[in-house]
């Protein structure tokens, strides 16, 4: 909900504190741009200046902090941040929400805190003064928290267990940079960071980053999910990190709960946390796409919030027939008493707003989906929408996709389960309409086929210059394969995308699925319970039968938001793709030959290959690249 960017200077250099908190203030305004504030730090002082842009000029100053701030739960000027302790020596800034903090102010109160606003933020300080870094245990939400505690001379950051919220960090010869968002980092550090040439060849390969805390900028490294980092602020020391949570130990499945006991439990702790984000003074809306994820949370959010205002849902939605999510769109519309914003987007669009994503973003794109998310943030923005709730994390906690789902089925063919899997396959072919051999087919060949397909094309890539093997093949088991999608493959790259395209509108972006709460006891569930009676996310489709429309839940053609080889016709934008990749040959960038991959894009053209995935990835590096700055 806000930005934060800090710098520590261990020369004590005023200007280049003053130098950075303005490329902060300037590069994170479209995060908070209801207010800003500075605390502006020696060694053992602090002052805090709110609504300013220029500091006073000091000749020995440690560090600098900047905050953007958004409104959604306090707007008493009182509550701006960066805010301090009543001591003046114990300082924060959060960017996020600490959902369960009205309960936690009370349980603080009666142990002596005062109140001085309605914020999480004091509610934190408060706990790290009770807890000390136990207290991050006790929260519920999202959060990036920089703590700088004058009295120890240290700095503390840190993040929430699933990393909803980022922070980004940097090291140079003069000290450390820390921010929201991984640009602000990259331009705010001397001398600025270049492109991570590793991300940008996992990246063009095709194949989902291979380290969660890596961006695209040199240098420039996320703190981990789930984990504390103390720095000194009185000499350049390593941090100190302390990992405060982690996924249930492997195996925990293994015990498993009875089936309707463990449906129960997900519908009552989903509920609440959906209940929980719904906690807002700015308006609330949700992200509607059609599919089964965002229809549950935007049924439970409109009953629970009661008719009275209703609950806006925001879609987007597309002219082709074969690409049209209407049908179901209104289908919870009407079930649920919602009120209905959509934006129909089309192909020219897409191209359009590359330069506006990649920007955003901080890096290139793997697909269209995400210029999709940015025209439904934008669309909540313009009906006055600050805070939205959507469905992700679904797929990645109960196997949600065709070939999450195929992991479970090879698991039980290679370990001779021939029962299970038998039952497993008719249960697909009776849902889908087909026969058992395609069931069979669909399941288990096709995925591999698929991936052999992709590895061949990869290592055929004579634009590409790797170095060592750039294919991962993900874990075997399904257990270890979904804990491999939400701690490193997938998950993290998708909730820093999320972010960041929704800060760019000043959008707070809720997502109900993460609440660690349900993520541990997801994690807790046996296999059967996610892929099981030829269904994926067999429990939540069994939860959600209660709320939505049948249609709805027993669909079978649920469709990706932008389908690259089906809906957007890349051809037809030639000199686009051509001239994007011609102009990056003096970007200076080693993981690719330009003239090669020129030759590759123009091959396409004349339809010598059918890989429009690859072609879109290089655009979209290219255009990142031409934006850097």
């Amino acid at each position: 909900m806000c930005g934060i960017g800090l710098r520590v200077d261990f020369g004590d250099s005023a200007s280049r504190v003053h130098d950075a908190l303005e490329g902060f203030d300037r590069d994170l305004r479209h995060r908070g741009p209801d207010a800003a504030a500075f605390l502006w730090g020696g060694r053992a002082e602090a002052t805090r200046a709110e609504h300013v842009t220029s500091f006073p000029r000091t000749d020995r100053v440690r560090f600098g902090l900047a905050f953007r701030h958004l409104y959604v739960i306090e707007r008493h000027p009182r509550a701006v941040q960066p805010l301090g302790d009543p001591s003046g020596s114990l300082w924060i800034a959060l960017n996020g929400q600490i959902y369960n903090h009205v309960v936690l102010r009370r349980q603080l109160e009666s142990l002596g805190h005062g109140s001085r606003t309605g914020s999480d933020a004091e509610v934190v300080l408060a706990a790290y003064t009770q807890w000390g870094a136990g207290c991050f245990e006790r929260f519920i939400g999202m959060w990036g928290i920089v703590l700088i505690d004058l009295r120890r001379s240290e700095l503390l950051l840190a993040r929430d267990r699933l990393g909803i919220k980022g922070l980004y960090i940097a090291s140079d010869p003069d000290g450390l940079l820390v921010a929201s968002e991984p640009r602000a980092v990259a331009r705010a550090a001397h001398p600025r960071r270049g492109p991570d040439e590793g991300s940008v060849r996992t990246f063009l390969a095709g194949y989902p980053p291979v380290d969660p805390e890596a961006t695209f900028y040199d240098g420039v490294r996320a703190l981990p999910a789930g984990t504390i980092a103390r720095y000194s602020l009185a000499e350049p020391a390593p941090p100190v990190l302390d990992r405060y949570w982690r996924l249930p130990p492997q195996g925990a499945e293994a015990s498993g709960i009875p089936y309707d006991e463990a449906k129960r439990r997900f519908a009552e702790i989903f509920e609440d946390s959906v209940g929980l984000r719904l906690g807002a003074d700015a308006p609330v809306g949700c992200l509607l796409s059609g599919g089964l994820d965002s229809s549950l949370v935007a049924a439970t959010a409109a009953r629970l919030r009661g008719a009275r205002p209703r609950v806006k849902a925001f879609s987007i939605i597309y002219r082709e027939p074969g690409m049209s999510e209407i049908p179901h769109i209104w289908a919870v519309m009407t079930h649920a008493g919602l009120e209905s914003h959509t934006h129909t987007l089309a192909p020219e669009e897409v191209f359009d707003l590359v330069d506006r994503v990649v920007t955003s973003l901080g890096r290139p794109l793997l697909g269209q989906e995400l210029i999709a998310q940015y025209c439904a943030y934008r669309l909540a923005r313009e009906h006055s929408s600050t805070v939205t709730l959507e469905g992700q994390g679904a797929d990645e906690l109960l196997a949600g996709l065709p070939s999450y789902a195929a992991v479970r089925y090879r698991e039980l063919f290679r370990s001779g389960r021939w029962g299970p899997l038998g039952r497993e396959l008719g249960g697909v072919a009776k849902l889908q309409g087909v026969t058992a051999s395609r069931a069979a087919w669909a399941c288990l060949v096709g995925p591999l086929l698929t991936a052999r397909t992709h590895r061949r094309r990869a290592s055929g890539y004579d634009w590409l210059r790797t170095r060592g093997r750039v294919d991962r093949r993900p874990p075997r088991t399904l257990d270890q394969y979904l804990r491999w999608l939400v701690s490193t493959a997938n998950l993290p790259t998708v909730l820093q995308a999320q972010d960041h395209i929704s800060m760019a509108h000043s959008v707070e972006s809720r997502v109900p699925f993460l609440d660690h709460r349900l993520v541990e006891l997801a994690f807790s569930l046996p296999s059967e319970y996610k892929v099981g009676a030829g269904r994926r996310k067999r429990i939540l489709a069994d939860v959600a039968r209660e709320q939505l429309p049948e249609a709805v839940v027993d669909r079978r053609d649920k469709r990706a938001f932008v389908s690259s080889a089906r809906w957007l016709p890349m051809r037809a934008f030639g000199d686009q793709l051509l001239d994007s990749v011609a102009g990056s040959q003096s970007r200076g960038i080693d993981a690719v030959d330009w003239p090669r991959a020129e030759d590759f894009v123009g091959a396409y053209l004349r339809r010598r290959h059918e890989d429009a995935p690859a072609v879109w990835r290089l655009h979209t590096l290219a255009r990142w690249l031409a934006t850097f700055d």
